[in-house]
Parts: structure tokens; sequence; C-alpha cells
């Protein structure tokens, strides 16, 4: 039956895990793992972190989360699977080092953040797809995994590697989504450049007057974060002047190139359209989670996803919105708690952690 939410109502009580996680590396390139089993033949789930260079623990820089600490987003996230008795592994990808979580100051230093560099860097998009098969390779010679009940996770990126895999295996169990990314690198990287400020900023709060200009008077009321030169043109200029002069300058024009450029995104990957047919052409369910203000991956990709669903009769979609979080599952940073200019990417929320702890609780029935 089609949802609009993920609505489970069970009594259960507190499971902890058979065996403490162990850390080990997996897979032609020795990617690194964090691995928790359990004691007894059980479902297991295999996540898969997003873009950037992450590791298993898919860390987040303190920059970028609401306490201006490290936050392990992975360590927090499997745990209501392994309270639920499912075998875990988290997945870092090749040439990324496991995280040092004890560090408050975690920066991205190429002499600590990766076991290779050149690795990494070199990466393409199928080799994500065959790192992906090693790992569920690796589960199903477990005696601990019942090998019919593998699921992959996935958050941002992570979903548009698990929906590619999938593609080719139909005995993954089922497929569960966080921050969707249903569009593009080409559009993604567009959208967050461009059209996020103008519209999550600009129109929303430069505007005062919500007229679609911005006078001299309303960009002053926010020097750091909103500049035009007047000087020229008079004193006012339209929202879609401001968009335009975004899109064109050459500092955007050089991101894109660089991603159209990575290795990583070549081979077609970089421009090759939005991927929701093909998302719901799988036969296993997707189980979609997303924050209703995520301005990373936002809520209308995957709202086109269930729509895609729908136009096919594929009855086996799912998608539960979390109210007050972005794409890290946690709320923008107090105490101004703007949506756009305070986004947050972790740590998650109990809220959350809770929420899928219910679920993974009815998954391993």
């Amino acid at each position: 039956m089609k949802l609009n939410k993920l609505l489970f109502c069970v009594a259960w009580a507190s499971v902890s895990p058979a065996f403490a996680a162990e850390r080990f590396e997996i897979g032609p390139w020795k990617s690194r793992a964090i691995w928790t089993p359990t004691s007894t033949p059980a479902p297991a789930i295999i996540m898969l972190p997003g873009s950037g260079p992450n590791g298993p623990q898919e860390m987040i820089p303190g920059a970028h989360t609401t306490n201006g600490k490290g936050a392990p987003l992975f360590n927090q996230l499997r745990i209501p699977f392994e309270q639920a008795h499912f075998n875990v592994l988290s997945l870092g990808k090749p040439g990324v080092e496991f995280a040092d979580e004890e560090s408050d100051n975690i920066t991205i230093d190429p002499a600590t953040w990766f076991y290779d560099v050149d690795l990494y860097k070199g990466l393409k998009w199928k080799d994500l797809i065959t790192n992906l098969s090693a790992g569920i390779e690796f589960l199903r010679s477990q005696p601990s995994v019942d090998p019919d009940r593998i699921y992959i996770l996935g958050h941002s990126e992570g979903t548009d590697v698990a929906i590619d895999y999938a593609l080719s295996d139909s005995r993954i169990a089922g497929l569960i989504l966080l921050g969707f990314s249903g569009e593009d690198i080409k559009t993604v990287v567009e959208w967050q450049l461009i059209d996020r400020l103008v519209d999550f900023f600009i129109k929303t709060d430069v505007d005062l007057d919500q007229d679609a200009w911005v006078t001299r008077e309303e960009a002053a009321r926010w020097p750091i974060h909103f500049s035009w030169d007047f000087s020229v043109g008079g004193d006012r200029v339209s929202i879609d002047e401001i968009r335009s002069h975004i899109a064109e300058s050459p500092a955007v024009r050089q991101v894109l190139r660089n991603f159209e450029s990575s290795p990583l995104y070549s081979d077609g990957v970089f421009n090759r359209g939005p991927i929701y047919e093909k998302a719901a052409s799988l036969p296993m369910p997707l189980y979609l989670f997303t924050g209703d203000i995520d301005l990373q991956t936002p809520l209308r990709e995957s709202e086109e996803l269930m729509r895609a669903c729908d136009r096919v009769e594929k009855m086996n979609c799912y998608l539960e919105v979390i109210p007050g979080v972005g794409h890290g599952f946690s709320p923008p940073r107090a105490p101004r708690s703007h949506p756009y200019l305070d986004m947050t990417v972790g740590p998650v929320v109990s809220r959350v952690t809770d929420l899928l702890k219910e679920f993974a609780m009815n998954l391993v029935k």
C-alpha cells in the first residue's frame, strides 16, 4: 500500500548488538569499513556515505554541525539498526581513512584524512559501484547474515550509488534512501550555487517587501551575506538580474567545470539527467527519509520519486518527511537558526534515530 509517510506502531524492548563493532579493510582498494555482526542469522544493512571524501563514519567537520564539533553521522545512524539486531556494515570510499573521532578540530588534511589520496582523487563512478559490490559479497559470505535480507542504506550521493547497483542485483531486499538525490550532478551543483541562494535567502530575507527587487536599503541590512554594486544602474536591482549575475560569475562557472572534469563524474555521470524513473523501475521497496528543510537535496526530489512510483503503479515506495531538520538530520545552528545561512549536516537529532529504530524493528520481523 502506498503511504505518504511511514507509520509504524509497535512495542519493543531495547536490544543490544551481540558484538562490538570492528574495523577492517574490504574489497579491491582495501576500503575502510566498520562491521557489527549478530550472533544468529539475521538481516543486514550496508551503509553508503554521501559526496566528498567520506569514510565509514561519514565524519562531518565541526564547521558544519550544530555544536561546532565533528559528527560521525554513520556512527549515529548505525545504532538503531544494531539495536534492532541487524548485521551492520558501514563502508567508506576507497582512499579515505578512518576518522579521528576524538578531535574537535577536524579538517580534511590529506596527511591524515586519506590512506591514499591519489586513489580517492582518481575514483570513477563505476568504482563506487564495484566497492559496494565487494561489500555485498562480504555480507553474503557471513554466517550471521540472511543473504536474501540485505538492505542498502545510502545518504545523499550514496542514494544514487545504491540505485545504480540495485539495477543489476534484484536480490537486494530494499533501499533506504536518506536525503535522496534524484537529479544529476550538474543540476544539483547549479541549484546549490545559484537557485538555493536566491530562493532561500535573497527572495525570502533580502527582498524585504517581496516585490522581486532588491533596493540599496534592503541590501544594507545584510552587509556580510549580500553585496551589490549599486553605482551602476540605480538604487535597485531585480531578482532575475541577481540570479543571472550569479550564474554567469567566473567563480560559479569554474566550480561547474571542476565537477564536470572530475574523474568521478566523467563518462556521462555529470549531466546524465534525473534518475526518478530508473529508481521507480526497481522491484524492491524504496524507503525515503528526508528533512523538510534539507537544502542540499531538497524534499521536492523525494516527492518527485514518489510521483514516479505512482506513474508506474509501484506500490512499495514510502516517504517519511521529518520536520525541522536538514541534510544531516539536524536543525539549523542556533541562535539565528536560518535554514540557509545556518544550515548544518549533523549531529543527527534523537527523534530521527528513534524513528529509524522503530523502522528497523519492523524490517527485522
